[in-house]
């Protein structure tokens, strides 16, 4: 019994040497495997918007803000226009109208989306932009045109020149892509 149990031992670690060696020979002869990486303008989007917001401050609200779009179904390029036209990059911007953060999010007006975020929290790159696209994706789902939506996110249908301005930010960034 214990020849058989030393038996299986010896194989066992021949084999897992034979292994490792295998391994090894292939991974130093076959090209490493290649990882997809999706294309993201963002990040040169608020460049070309604001030069002087930090690369690590730019690189974080990229990625918040390619996750939610993606998760959402939202032009990226609409909602870092809302970005730069709402709190220009400031993370932590606060309006006349107590709206804070980058999508200037208003809690009292959407109670249900902030439930269970403190106010600092909401100041949170992460979770600002979330809710902020949650609030632009239901504008932009009862609204018939974008400057509709955009018009009830930002309380004031009237403001003309506003809307315009983020819709015409949003065409350039696109254009910058093709």
């Amino acid at each position: 019994m214990k020849k058989v149990g030393l038996g299986l031992l010896f194989i066992f670690v021949i084999g897992s040497s034979l292994g490792m060696l295998y391994g090894n020979f292939l991974n130093k002869f076959l090209p490493k495997k290649v990882q997809y990486e999706p294309v993201s303008y963002t990040e040169s989007y608020i460049e070309f918007l604001r030069p002087e917001v930090d690369p690590e401050l730019r690189s974080i609200i990229a990625k918040h803000v390619d996750k939610n779009c993606a998760e959402m179904n939202l032009a990226p390029e609409l909602v870092i226009s809302v970005i730069a036209k709402e709190s220009s990059f400031v993370p932590w911007a606060v309006s006349r109208q107590n709206c804070i953060g980058l999508m200037q999010i208003n809690p009292p007006h959407h109670k249900e989306k902030c439930e269970g975020y403190t106010r600092s929290q909401l100041f949170h790159i992460e979770h600002n932009v979330r809710i902020g696209c949650m609030i632009l994706k239901e504008y932009l789902e009862m609204s018939k045109t974008p400057e509709e939506a955009l018009g009830r996110y930002i309380g004031e249908q009237g403001a003309l020149t506003y809307k315009k301005d983020i819709l015409s930010m949003t065409v350039q960034l696109y254009q910058r892509r093709i």
